[in-house]
């Protein structure tokens, strides 16, 4: 779906006692011309079409061309050795200096492609120009996956939904499910998942060792952030509007406070508004307590 084909030449060689297909000519891909080759292969009775699409052809395929919806500074992440299997689109990106991986597909009830990018690691002050010199300072984002979900009338979406790629998926059902979130549902916008590492952060860990949890300890992040987080022509506070991310703080111990007081449910959490309602990206445990 966004991709059509204009023009078509057929090339077949029948070797072995088996026909070998291949298509090529130009693609329609959201309404940008690109070039296109397409193997067409036949194993063990099951034909599948795996497309590869010319990468430098048109100008460049940007990740704005694949979403076909205005986000603001795909246009300026440039895709390579994109292939299209059956109704999913994987290409590698660069963002922020670092190699990655975008994901497109689509599920029932969506017009427009869902996206996926994964990065291996991530400083959070790379992701948040901004955070230098904050707690932030130093975290690490591992293993980070960001899902793009468009708008939909007719589906709510989940990271269990069948269209998600399976390695995408294990990877965000396992924050999840570390984060022991029982809702598993991924709402319109920018959803982010990944784990923190805390160890070039000197004030976290000092966090970390006053609330009794172990300092070298990789938790989970999952939330929201803001629709400008790839626009590099974003100021700090486009940037950090609508973020709302949250790391699950279940293991909270006070060397002072009495043992009549237990904490209910402590987060900590990174947003884009304090407690007071000031805007600003604040960081903080938020939690309940209960006192016998």
């Amino acid at each position: 779906r966004g991709l059509s084909l204009k023009k078509i030449s057929l090339n077949a060689l029948h070797e072995k006692n088996k026909w070998e297909f291949k298509l090529e000519g130009i693609a329609d891909i959201n309404g940008k011309e690109v070039d296109y080759y397409i193997d067409i292969k036949d194993e063990a009775n099951k034909v599948e079409y795996v497309a590869t699409l010319d990468a430098q052809s048109g100008g460049g395929i940007s990740a704005k061309d694949v979403a076909g919806r205005s986000v603001p500074g795909l246009d300026e992440i440039k895709l390579d050795k994109i292939t299209v299997t059956n109704d999913q689109l994987v290409a590698d990106l660069e963002f922020l200096k670092t190699k990655g991986e975008i994901a497109a597909f689509h599920p029932q009830g969506f017009d427009k492609a869902v996206m996926a990018v994964t990065l291996d690691k991530l400083g959070f002050s790379e992701l948040i120009p901004g955070t230098s010199g904050t707690p932030l300072d130093g975290v690490s984002i591992d293993n980070l996956t960001m899902m793009l979900v468009p708008e939909s009338k007719s589906k709510n979406f989940n990271a269990e939904d069948k269209s998600i790629p399976k390695h995408i998926q294990d990877n965000i059902l396992k924050v999840l499910n570390d984060a022991k979130k029982d809702s598993k549902a991924l709402p319109n916008g920018i959803n982010l998942f990944s784990e923190l590492d805390f160890q070039a952060s000197g004030d976290m860990k000092d966090l970390m060792s006053f609330i009794g949890m172990d300092s070298n300890l990789i938790v989970p992040l999952s939330g929201s952030i803001s629709p400008n987080i790839f626009n590099t022509k974003a100021s700090f506070k486009e940037k950090s509007s609508g973020t709302s991310l949250n790391v699950p703080m279940p293991k909270i111990k006070l060397p002072s406070m009495p043992g009549s007081f237990k904490f209910i449910a402590p987060e900590f959490h990174i947003t884009d508004k304090s407690p007071s309602g000031k805007e600003e990206l604040w960081t903080g445990i938020l939690t309940g307590i209960n006192g016998d």
